[in-house]
């Protein structure tokens, strides 16, 4: 019976070591289990984490669009950027995370990035403007304090596509869970862009006097226009011999005197009139909603441009002949209030990589304030803006730019100022004023183009188009579109 009991109680004490030992197992499953859901749980917080902050980074990129895109526009990405023969790191990259990159800040070795974090390295973006207000924008300070989420983000200009001209930036967008490199989680994608664009000016279409609003009128038999192509050898332009492309249209009715060597056409029904014996047009005479399509947009005032955003150099006076006014990529270096052009003082422009922008330009005693411009290569061109020009006139011993072709020339009245352009020496310019009664009166030639509200011609001048204002051109850019390639996300 002895023997019996101890063999029951060996059992018991076997049994429940068993048990234990079962317990012990589960309680390890258990705990492992907790742990791996716990493990799971965190892994998947830090995943929406990093993917929120991604997605907000993308959306802040097209949400500042129009922000962004000036900097890659033709005309300002080389001031701004540098491109590499092959890829290497910024010297502006911190120790992690580091990606090789095609595209610098010009002038140096620091790659093209927007961070809010410190350890992705010290940000560097240029300076750019709104492409339709021109206000100024900081791109470094905006991504910095916007909500883009709990995780940290970086976009990193990796690549830019030329395009017309113009440029599509490639970035590579990253975001990491936490402030410890080595943990949490990290995702990345590579966003692309595609510019929006409308046809350069001119269009292509050959029209070269134009009223959006009202009529345009010739007075006298003297009032004739040819066309001209203009060629550039040797540091010099050459005008060629008169041409029969002159293209007169409007959206409003048209009546000649004097010979056009080219086509008339008007929006309105029998809209042309010719009075002959004087008048004369050498091609197709149109009246009709279809005869053609062709439209100018409104400009922005200088106070919309300039005034409200503060970016002003103040006034000026010209005196004797200062080094050339310089221009600039801030909107800060391209405006000025009233800048006036003293007796016997000429006013240099010579920057063709930015407008100048001015409320009002006056030259003092006409003929012997003038502006000049240098010879300017194919492809460059020199562009102002300006409310008020000279309390409404631009006499031709002021403005001639006769040592260019005119399309180097362009001059945007930014305001519904009526003026003329009057005097005896020749004009050669590409003038816009879209808001504007602009009259030509006086003895001269004026070559170029002339887009207005109205257009009348009521002197005993010539009007001649430049063939070259219709050259094909860089589309006009006006905003970028974000699209992003799969993402890919990795746990440290």
């Amino acid at each position: 019976m002895k023997n019996q009991r101890g063999y029951l109680i060996l059992g018991v004490i076997f049994m429940s070591f068993i048990a234990l030992v079962v317990s012990a197992g589960i309680l390890q499953i258990s705990a492992t289990n907790t742990k791996t859901r716990a493990l799971v749980k965190t892994q998947a917080e830090y995943y929406y984490e990093a993917e929120e902050t991604l997605n907000k980074t993308v959306a802040w990129l097209q949400a500042n669009s129009k922000n962004l895109v000036t900097a890659f526009v033709g005309a300002n990405f080389n001031n701004n950027f540098d491109v590499d023969s092959s890829p290497s790191l910024g010297a502006n990259e911190g120790e992690f995370f580091q990606v090789p990159t095609m595209v610098k800040i010009n002038g140096s070795s620091n790659a093209a990035m927007l961070s809010n974090n410190e350890f992705f390295g010290e940000a560097n973006f240029p300076a750019t403007q709104n492409i339709d207000t021109g206000a100024s924008f900081d791109a470094v300070s905006a991504f910095r304090s916007a909500d883009l989420g709990s995780a940290n983000s970086r976009a990193i200009l990796v690549w830019a596509r030329a395009t017309d001209g113009n440029f599509e930036p490639v970035f590579r967008v990253d975001a990491v869970t936490g402030n410890n490199p080595d943990r949490g989680a990290h995702t990345f994608t590579y966003v692309y862009s595609k510019l929006e664009a409308v046809p350069g000016a001119g269009g292509g279409d050959g029209i070269g006097f134009f009223t959006q609003n009202q009529p345009l009128t010739t007075k006298t038999g003297n009032n004739r226009c040819d066309s001209y192509q203009w060629t550039y050898a040797g540091g010099q332009w050459t005008k060629g011999a008169p041409r029969a492309n002159c293209i007169v249209a409007s959206n409003s009715t048209i009546f000649l005197e004097g010979r056009i060597s080219g086509n008339a056409l008007s929006k309105v029904n029998n809209g042309v009139t010719v009075d002959r014996p004087k008048g004369e047009v050498s091609g197709s005479v149109c009246g009709g909603a279809s005869c053609h399509n062709h439209s100018i947009a409104p400009l922005p005032s200088w106070q919309t441009t300039c005034g409200d955003s503060g970016s002003s150099q103040g006034s000026l006076t010209i005196t004797g002949t200062p080094p050339a006014l310089a221009s600039g990529a801030a909107l800060s270096q391209q405006c000025w209030e009233n800048v006036v052009v003293a007796p016997n003082s000429t006013l240099v422009l010579t920057d063709t990589g930015y407008p100048y922008r001015f409320k009002k330009l006056t030259f003092q005693n006409n003929g012997n304030a003038v502006l000049a411009t240098p010879i300017l290569p194919p492809g460059h061109k020199i562009e102002i803006y300006v409310d008020n020009f000279d309390g409404g006139s631009i006499n031709g011993q002021q403005m001639f730019n006769l040592n260019n072709a005119p399309h180097t020339l362009v001059v945007n009245i930014t305001s519904n100022q009526s003026f003329t352009l009057n005097g005896t020496a020749d004009m050669n310019m590409r003038l816009f004023a879209p808001a504007s009664y602009v009259e030509m009166l006086g003895t001269f030639n004026f070559h170029g183009a002339i887009e207005a509200s109205r257009f009348a011609v009521t002197g005993n001048g010539t009007f001649n188009y430049d063939e070259g204002c219709s050259a094909p051109s860089a589309p006009v850019v006006t905003d970028m579109a974000f699209s992003l390639k799969k993402a890919s996300q990795r746990y440290r």
